[in-house]
């Protein structure tokens, strides 16, 4: 029998720290200043707290038999922020291989420290023609990405998880529930010139209302069709020039979705169904709180596209909006074709901060 008065007894020894002390209040004081600006003002507020060092990061032993690539791409600006990354991946997902595929000039004390961790290290060269690129940044990111994917094709890596040099994945049991995933939803048959399986996104910055708009910022599948999906041809101004100023659009949006399509001979028909359509047979789209994304870029609040107000083109596609898709994504349509064309037509402010 358990003695409650020694268990009390012990209960009310402090065995705080200064530093627990200092968060315990801060906490406190944030809780109190939201609950204040809930009466005050037509909002609720909630906020969510996430430690910086994995050391204060609990978590449970993964299980899976699989040989499992995380290629983590982009430029490195944060150096403290990636290698508290990486040992948390080291942490939580200790059988996989850790990719970084970054750009040439990392200091040699940065490259260094990589090499203690183990992890492997591409140092990607930039192209010299970036005068004629079309679209920001997504050329470097299908240059990084890309040679990430070649890499843990070489090593015989099963699946490759793609994400960036930005964000953090606080979820740490994870990949048996993806592979689960890919399982409980198979590829027809029809589409097995396509891909092996679907490739698993994330709702976030995958917008209902972009044509062809899956995100690229997080995705998960098989080996080789991440290969398929990312081996494609930069984006210069000359891929565009044919285009109508719509066509032009959805285009730049979506290129990566686009042109994978074109390279597995689909017909595209440059229409929000057809978009629904590849969404329902190609892809599994989870929410990002699946993964407890943390991205460090713009924003620092949770759900930062999302209106309880109305509908607007930064809509995500949520899980649930997905497996409504893939159910029936010719009735999602015909229920909701009166909205869809509004948004469309009036073209909604895509203002982050409204609600």
């Amino acid at each position: 029998m358990i003695n409650n008065k020694n268990l009390n007894k012990d209960n009310k020894k402090s065995d705080y720290t200064l530093t627990q002390y200092i968060n315990k209040f801060y906490l406190k004081f944030l809780s109190f200043f939201l609950l204040l600006l809930n009466k005050l003002t037509p909002f609720y507020h909630t906020f969510h707290v996430r430690p910086k060092k994995q050391k204060s990061f609990f978590y449970f032993n993964s299980i899976y038999k699989f040989k499992i690539a995380i290629v983590i791409q982009g430029p490195i600006n944060d150096f403290n922020f990636i290698l508290e990354t990486i040992k948390l991946y080291k942490k939580n997902f200790p059988f996989s291989k850790i990719i970084i595929s970054t750009w040439k000039g990392l200091p040699k004390k940065e490259k260094n420290i990589f090499k203690k961790l183990n992890i492997y290290l591409i140092e990607n060269r930039e192209p010299s023609n970036q005068q004629n690129w079309e679209g920001g940044n997504l050329n470097r990111q299908i240059i990084s990405t890309l040679e990430g994917i070649k890499l843990a094709k070489n090593i015989k890596c099963d699946y490759v998880l793609k994400t960036r040099t930005d964000q953090r994945i606080y979820s740490n049991n994870i990949f048996d529930p993806l592979i689960n995933i890919l399982k409980f939803f198979p590829l027809k048959k029809k589409y097995s010139h396509f891909l092996q399986q679907r490739i698993i996104s994330i709702s976030f910055d995958a917008l209902l209302f972009r044509h062809y708009g899956i995100s690229d910022i997080l995705q998960f599948g098989k080996t080789s069709d991440m290969f398929s999906f990312w081996n494609l041809d930069l984006l210069y101004k000359n891929n565009v020039k044919n285009y109508s100023r719509d066509e032009r659009n959805i285009f730049l949006n979506s290129y990566l979705l686009i042109n994978f399509l074109k390279k597995k001979n689909w017909t595209m028909k440059w229409s929000m169904l057809d978009s629904f359509q590849v969404f329902s047979e190609f892809f599994c789209i989870v929410d990002k709180e699946f993964f407890d994304l943390f991205w460090k870029k713009y924003d620092s609040r949770e759900y930062r596209w999302r209106s309880y107000k109305n509908f607007r083109q930064t809509t995500e596609i949520n899980f649930y909006t997905w497996l409504n898709l893939y159910n029936n994504y010719k009735k999602f349509y015909k229920i909701n074709k009166v909205k869809i064309n509004r948004i469309l037509l009036e073209k909604l402010k895509k203002d982050i901060w409204s609600q």
